[in-house]
């Protein structure tokens, strides 16, 4: 049997260009690319566009009271993506949160099929970080602010006895906060109103009292043209005579 030919041998490379051609994949060939024409031509590549998600959209179009439905003309994909999510949602209780009932601040929502299967909100307490069993069912005024307007809704929700007392003392503090803004927002209007009333009132006093200054001014003015005598010139004219007369008859004297 003969003996195999000879294989060629393989041309030298550098390291560098070696590792130029190494295998490498197409992310990591373009972002080699994106860094060499940063660094070496000072042009960075344009950013790539964020992509919204399903839940970005949700997060900036839902509210807790739907709009009314528009037309299916009018009706956009995230419009259209949000009346599909609020169709799901069970509406006969909602879900508390009452993390920050100190301050007077309640967060409610309503229930996803996953909870209303696991009976949260109706045989649980309504409360979000609360499992005990849900003792208490109210009706509550829920008063909140979407996009600067004030909205109120009506809702049913069911608690335990100690989420109960933390949500009336939190409708409680709220209620105490909106009089004492409205007392402060009252009091402002007063103050403002009872300084545009005294600088009214001083701007009156003060062009009365400018226009009483001007008649006096005015009317002695007139007083002063009319009793002021007219200037005499005769007792000048004979001092100099006596000057003169004087100073002649020294001058005569003298020739004498």
């Amino acid at each position: 049997m003969p003996p195999p030919p000879p294989t060629a041998a393989a041309p030298t490379q550098s390291r560098a260009f070696r590792q130029s051609l190494a295998p490498t994949s197409a992310y990591a060939r373009h972002l080699s690319h994106a860094a060499a024409q940063a660094t070496l031509y000072a042009n960075q590549p344009a950013p790539a566009p964020t992509q919204r998600t399903e839940r970005d959209i949700l997060v900036s179009h839902h509210r807790f009271l739907a709009p009314p439905a528009g037309t299916a003309a009018s009706a956009s994909y995230e419009t259209a993506l949000v009346a599909a999510y609020d169709s799901k949602l069970y509406k006969e209780f909602v879900l508390v949160s009452l993390s920050r009932w100190r301050e007077g601040l309640v967060a409610m929502r309503w229930r996803t099929e996953d909870e209303v299967m696991a009976r949260k909100g109706t045989d649980a307490c309504a409360e979000l970080e609360c499992d005990s069993e849900a003792t208490d069912e109210q009706e509550v005024l829920f008063a909140y602010q979407e996009e600067g307007e004030r909205k109120e809704a009506l809702v049913k929700a069911r608690l335990c006895g100690r989420c109960r007392d933390r949500l009336g003392r939190a409708m409680e503090r709220e209620k105490r906060s909106a009089a004492k803004r409205e007392d402060r927002s009252r009091s402002r209007s007063r103050s403002r109103l009872r300084r545009t009333k005294d600088g009214a009132r001083r701007r009156r006093r003060n062009s009365s009292a400018d226009s009483h200054e001007a008649r006096e001014h005015r009317r002695q003015g007139k007083q002063g043209r009319s009793r002021s005598p007219l200037p005499d010139h005769g007792d000048d004219e004979r001092r100099h005579r006596r000057k003169s007369r004087s100073k002649s008859r020294r001058r005569h004297r003298s020739e004498a």
